[in-house]
């Protein structure tokens, strides 16, 4: 019977280095959690973000300085292009011809400009208002309280 109580006394420190090699003295056995965090494996994935982060930065950069590359060599010179309209819109402004116009049905022509400055100011009565239709009544008089 002495035997019985022997075998439910808890094994020494000897009898579990020899059943677990390593977990007597501090060690980890199965189920338990460990007293310190994994500081090497922690290190190892901000050092491996931190770098996989920074490729990625300086690869958007680089796609970014391409594209800014490729629209500017796709530019054409503007001092060509507004020379040449100078030159039209300065060709307009001293011949006559048709006009562009947005009323579809009707002519008009165009003049050079110290031409049509000549005429106004010759006859400066060309330029006064037509007489209004019979019957109207002009704005400020009805809100004048009149009727004419």
């Amino acid at each position: 019977m002495s035997h019985e109580h022997e075998s439910s006394v808890t094994p020494t420190v000897d009898v579990m280095e020899h059943h677990a090699p390593g977990l007597a003295h501090g060690g980890v056995a199965a189920g338990h959690e460990l007293d310190t965090p994994p500081n090497r494996r922690l290190f190892n994935l901000l050092v491996g973000l931190s770098i996989a982060i920074m490729g990625a930065c300086i690869a958007l950069v680089q796609m970014f300085n391409r594209q800014a590359e490729t629209i500017e060599e796709g530019r054409f010179d503007t001092q060509v292009v507004l020379g040449e309209h100078r030159k039209q819109m300065e060709q307009l402004a001293t011949s006559y011809g048709p006009a562009d116009n947005a009323d579809k049905g009707k002519v008009y022509h165009r003049m050079p400009l110290a031409k049509a400055k000549e005429l106004v100011l010759e006859d400066p009565t060309k330029l006064e208002a037509a007489p209004p239709p019979a019957g109207w009544i002009h704005p400020d008089d009805v809100a004048g309280g009149g009727t004419k």
